[in-house]
Order: C-alpha cells, then structure tokens, then sequence
C-alpha cells in the first residue's frame, strides 16, 4: 500500500483530497480492517496583531484568511460523508464476498467427504455456514455502528470550525473598525 494511504480490507483507498486538510477526519475502524481514514491537519492559531501605536496604521490581518467559509465546510462535509457511504457500501460487498468465499470453501471440503460420511458432513457444514453468518453479521452491524459514529463526528467537526470561522470574523470587523478609526486619526466628536 502506499505510505500514508487508508486501507480497506488490505485495498488502499485515498480520501477525499479538498476535505482532509480543513479539520479532524473521524476516527478510523481499524479492527474491522475495513474504513480506515487519515487523520487531517488542524487548524493553526492565527492570533491578532494589533496595530503598531506609532506611525501610520496598517490594514489589519485578516483571521478568516486561509480558512474555509461555511459553504466550503458544508460541501466538504457533504463530500466526506458521501465518501463514507461509498466506503460503507464497498465495505458491506467485500463482508459478502468473504463471507461467499468462505462458505464456498466449506461445501468443497464437505463434498468430498459426503461420500464417506454424507449425514455427519452434511450437518457439520450447515453448523460452519451458520457460524460464518453470524460472524459476518456481528462484523456487519460493528461497520453500520461505527459508520453511524463517524458521521455524528463529522457533524460536531463541521459545526465547530463554523463557530469557529464566525467568531474570527465577528474579531475582522473590530479590526477594522479599530483600523478606520486610527486611519481617521483617532477623531472624536465634539463635546465627548
């Protein structure tokens, strides 16, 4: 596999390359083998400069420069959870598919027995195909919960870094605000 790329049951598979770096992935279900994602980059604080006291003011920095706005943070949320479906989905096919492999093998090494034995094999194989099916159901509902978990994550993340792209917002209007003010130097109105 690539270094640094997610696996699926052993399948590197990349996430979605304009989401990962705004804020935390969710957390990846490595014991299921399966939905393995990256962790993303967090955010850098950006603190506030404020203007130099001597000399002509500056223009301040703005906050929410580099950062994405709520509509970018809603269609990246949005692409990351279909992308979850997808890899949910394509997760659930390759339970079957295992689960259809491994049954397989059960009836050939059943088959050749039959002959010797054909009551004593046949209810050996209908006991194993039993244990695989529930196996792969528990394995089943473990990828529907975790899925289900990573998606409630996916929504506290999203709705955190628009908290977060309003309040540096809300602190680029007083900056500016404090700007114009000193650009005008310092003027106040008569009688204050």
């Amino acid at each position: 596999a690539a270094a640094g790329m997610p696996l699926y049951a052993g399948v590197p598979v990349a996430a979605p390359a304009s989401y990962a770096p705004h804020y935390a992935a969710p957390l990846a279900m490595e014991g299921m083998g399966c939905m393995a994602l990256p962790a993303a980059a967090a955010y850098g604080a950006m603190p506030w400069t404020p203007p130099p006291v001597s000399g002509r003011p500056q223009p301040p920095q703005r906050l929410t420069d580099g950062l994405p706005d709520p509509l970018s943070i809603e269609q990246q949320k949005n692409a990351y959870a279909n992308s979850l479906e997808a890899q949910l989905a394509q997760c659930v096919k390759m339970l079957e598919q295992q689960n259809d492999v491994q049954k397989e093998a059960l009836r050939q090494a059943a088959k050749q027995q039959i002959e010797q034995y054909n009551m004593q094999v046949d209810q050996q194989l209908k006991a194993q195909e039993m244990s695989v099916d529930q196996q792969a159901n528990y394995q089943l509902m473990g990828l529907q919960q975790a899925a289900h978990e990573q998606k409630a994550l996916l929504e506290q993340q999203a709705n955190q870094a628009i908290l977060e792209y309003e309040q540096k917002k809300v602190q680029d209007e007083f900056a500016r605000q404090q700007y114009e003010y000193q650009r005008r130097g310092g003027e106040r109105p008569r009688g204050v």
